[in-house]
């Protein structure tokens, strides 16, 4: 177990460190971040590091098949048959590890609590013309217009409340201006008598730096193999080597609404490789 924290980007994949830079007090409003250095990169910069586990174990075996001449299978063979089905060996290495998302910070309406449904809300995204299973990970803001009809998203539990919408959730279109159905925009009138149209970011969301515990993900990859001795100088070694053995796609993180897709999986499919080499 590790606590990787870095006042490097939150998403920087283990390199935060790399990534440093102090901001500057003047680009918030007075009083807003400290102007000391240290206290600077604590409140702006500080968080998880996304990109190392906190949680990893890992794994590796090597086992001697019991087939082949003095073996509980085919302890008899001749030499032929030995060279045959004896002396295969399994081996390979695992790991399986927590991993961790960031919250959204592109909403500034209102804010609850966040809720982690995890898989109990299977889903059906339709957005994008196709249908797509997944599930609702947790509460994040999906638009109202979206939820449980023929194009949205299908299985929204009931209960449904985001985490966090904008300034302006939407609405159905006609019934509200397009700069103000599902933006955080606002009018400011300015000192001239003028109203100007504006996103609200004042660049330190409540939700900036944080991160939440997602789907685990477990990974095995292994090789059976031998030795052929074929003369004193000269054997031939077999190999099967399997990459993400178990086939197991792994379930994404989640999208800033809250949907985990399916569509793509979390990691490759399994891949075979042989491979016969002569060594003298």
């Amino acid at each position: 177990m590790s606590n990787s924290l870095s006042s490097g980007s939150i998403a920087s994949q283990g390199g935060g460190a790399l990534n440093n830079s102090i901001i500057q007090p003047d680009r918030f409003l007075p009083g807003a971040i400290p102007a000391d250095k240290d206290a600077n990169l604590r409140f702006y910069r500080y968080a998880r590091d996304t990109g190392v586990p906190k949680h990893r174990l890992r794994w590796n075996f090597l086992y001697d098949l019991p087939i082949g001449r003095g073996k509980a299978l085919f302890g008899n063979a001749g030499s032929m048959l030995n060279r045959l089905v004896g002396g295969w060996q399994l081996a390979g290495y695992g790991t399986t590890q927590s991993r961790y998302w960031s919250l959204p910070t592109n909403n500034w309406g209102t804010f609850g609590d966040i809720e982690v449904y995890g898989e109990k809300y299977p889903i059906e995204d339709c957005r994008s013309g196709g249908c797509f299973r997944g599930y609702l990970y947790y509460n994040g803001y999906l638009p109202a217009t979206q939820l449980n009809v023929a194009n949205g998203i299908q299985g929204i539990p009931s209960t449904y409340t985001p985490a966090n919408t904008p300034i302006n959730p939407a609405r159905p279109t006609g019934t509200v201006a397009a700069d103000f159905n599902n933006t955080n925009n606002v009018t400011i009138r300015l000192a001239n008598g003028t109203n100007q149209l504006v996103a609200v970011d004042n660049g330190l969301h409540p939700w900036r730096n944080q991160a939440m515990l997602g789907p685990w993900l477990t990974n095995l990859t292994g090789s059976i193999f031998k030795v052929v001795p074929i003369t004193e100088g000269v054997s031939l070694r077999l190999n099967l080597d399997a990459f993400n053995a178990l086939n197991q796609p792994g379930t994404p993180l989640p999208g800033g609404d809250g949907i985990i897709s399916l569509r793509n999986s979390a990691q490759g499919a399994r891949v075979l490789q042989y491979t016969a080499r002569l060594s003298w």
